[in-house]
């Protein structure tokens, strides 16, 4: 449904924000869809279950939220699965009807305009996908033949995946041509070759420089780590190896819960099945965990109960595991004025406790944004601690770890992050459940990268399913907010900041409006920030508005600076 909504409004050149956030009775609020134009402004929230108790009640509260605000510009449209029952086209010409009424008028975008306006993105998205496809033929050394067997042979579900497998035969010839016409391979090519070089008899090896000589009919042992990560590229030299040594002997290290690299073509199945691609296995679990402590492990293993046995922590001490809902956070004046994305003051709060702690920090996603989330972070934070605080995907910070781990994006979407482009690969075996198995495996890998503490970040109106299996298993403390410090404040050049507090002003809230106050739903009162030069206290409490009011100012570190009535 919300795709739907999304796609009507893209085309019809509607301006719209998805999920922005409101303040609702304290908490925050993301309506589905919010379109702000200068005459009209439209809410649009789409409702798709009804007849379970809590999420009706949650439905209402919306309804009657918008139905209560002073505010009239707000018109709020609401939409279910229902609306679909007459047909796409139907439902288009409804919400387009609902949306002129509103005020908020729209013009059907040509055909070249909209790729104007999506071909960066469509580009990115069809190079990454296709990049995948090749990667995933040249892995398994496909002829184009071999390849356009495969294609005929694939049952398809749409339209788009027949015609991107047409497209991708044709790339993946045009891109074996190219190797070919410079003369050149890539990193499979290279592999492939040095699988038939062995097959053919050639034993010998040189590397490092050729200080390191060797043959491979003389091995007695090879050693496979990170064999969760094996692939077929590497099994074929494997059985290479073992086609012209018959005794040679492998020790195969890895640990399932930690296969994360499908996307680089590594398949489980040799982990989980070797005794179908070895001989003579046998098995030997080590479960002890010698880098956490005995709550990070007992979280992990939460996380993945039934696949497998738990691990066992060597550490006995359990630090707090924390979970911090965003949606609860609320912000000071101050953080509320310096920082324009709420979820960096809360991280900063965290980061700053852990490293009050004497503990070195890492701040993990799920997508690739760590870094520029990383700059925000340590804007807030005095020049001498930036250094101890760190940020990475989930994916590469695999084999690391640090005293305190936060992951940010424990939510839907993030964990599982399933993109709709995989039903193109579904012809190499890719399905939802094989996704989603490694988006678990991969939340694994961002908990147990934690020594000592670890701060899990949701949002409970779309946390992570992940959650809920954790909380079957493992009590999760609450993070409460008010608990940790603000970060101290920074020199700025701006100079010192104060916040003025105005208590008891209903009858003057509209000119505390007009002044830049805000309202604080939470301790109820009005507040502003303002510089601390040039601010004179007399020349406040003398306003109109301020007469028989409650008005206190604080600084940056929560000093009481001036109070009227004086206590």
């Amino acid at each position: 449904m919300e795709k739907i909504v999304a796609n009507v409004l893209f085309e019809n050149d509607i301006a719209y924000k998805y999920k922005r956030d409101f303040r609702r009775n304290g908490t925050n609020y993301r309506p589905d869809f919010t379109i702000d134009t200068p005459l009209s402004s439209v809410v649009i929230e789409c409702f798709g279950i009804h007849g379970e108790d809590d999420y009706d009640e949650r439905a209402q509260e919306k309804r009657r939220h918008w139905q209560s605000l002073k505010n009239p510009a707000w018109t709020f449209l609401e939409f279910s699965l229902a609306d679909l029952r007459n047909g796409e086209e139907a439902f288009t010409s409804e919400l387009l009807q609902k949306l002129q009424r509103a005020g908020i008028n729209h013009r059907r975008l040509s055909e070249e305009e909209i790729w104007e306006r999506i071909r960066g993105q469509a580009v990115d998205q069809f190079t990454e996908v296709m990049t995948s496809f090749v990667g995933h033929s040249r892995r398994r050394n496909l002829s184009l033949d071999a390849l356009g067997s495969m294609v005929k042979a694939h049952n398809t579900i749409s339209k788009s995946e027949r015609m991107f497998l047409e497209v991708g035969k044709s790339v993946y010839s045009a891109y074996i041509e190219r190797l070919m016409a410079q003369q050149t391979e890539d990193f499979n090519g290279l592999m492939w070759r040095a699988v038939s070089k062995v097959r053919e008899g050639k034993s010998d090896f040189i590397r490092d420089g050729r200080r390191e000589q060797g043959d491979l009919t003389r091995l007695n042992f090879v050693m496979i780590d990170e064999f969760q990560d094996f692939s077929q590229t590497f099994y074929e030299l494997v059985d290479a190896i073992r086609s012209i040594n018959s005794e040679v002997k492998f020790f195969c290290v890895g640990d399932d819960w930690q296969a994360i690299n499908a996307f680089a073509g590594s398949e489980l199945r040799f982990f989980e099945s070797c005794e179908d691609y070895f001989v003579n296995v046998a098995r030997r679990e080590i479960p002890t965990n010698y880098r956490s402590v005995a709550s990070v492990v007992e979280v992990g293993n939460a996380l993945m109960y039934g696949k497998g046995t738990p691990a066992r922590p060597s550490r006995c001490e359990s630090e707090t595991i924390w979970l911090g809902d965003l949606n609860e956070f609320h912000p000071s004046a101050f953080e509320s004025e310096r920082f324009r994305d709420r979820d960096i003051p809360a991280v900063l709060r965290v980061i700053w406790h852990f490293l009050n702690q004497s503990q070195n920090v890492a701040v993990l996603s799920r997508i690739n944004t760590a870094q520029d989330f990383l700059r925000g972070i340590q804007s807030g934070l005095p020049s001498a601690y930036r250094s101890r605080v760190s940020a990475s995907t989930a994916h590469k910070y695999k084999g690391r770890e640090k005293e305190a781990v936060i992951v940010l994006d424990a939510v839907q979407g993030r964990y599982p992050l399933i993109h709709p482009s995989w039903v193109f690969l579904r012809i190499f075996g890719d399905n939802l459940n094989k996704i989603e198995e490694e988006e678990r495996r991969l939340f694994y890998v961002a908990l147990t990268r934690a020594q000592d503490s670890l701060a899990i970040l949701t949002d409970s109106l779309r946390k992570s399913p992940y959650l809920d299996d954790i909380a079957r298993q493992f009590r999760v403390t609450t993070l409460a907010w008010n608990s940790l410090e603000q970060a101290p404040p920074l020199t700025s050049p701006k100079g010192e900041k104060l916040e003025v507090r105005v208590y008891d002003a209903y009858e003057v809230r509209e000119q505390l409006k007009e002044n830049g106050y805000r309202w604080n739903p939470n301790n109820r009162y009005w507040y502003k920030v303002i510089p601390a030069n040039g601010f004179y206290f007399d020349n406040l409490c003398i306003q109109p508005w301020a007469s028989k009011r409650k008005i206190e100012v604080y600084s940056e570190t929560g000093e009481l600076r001036y109070c009227w009535p004086s206590r």
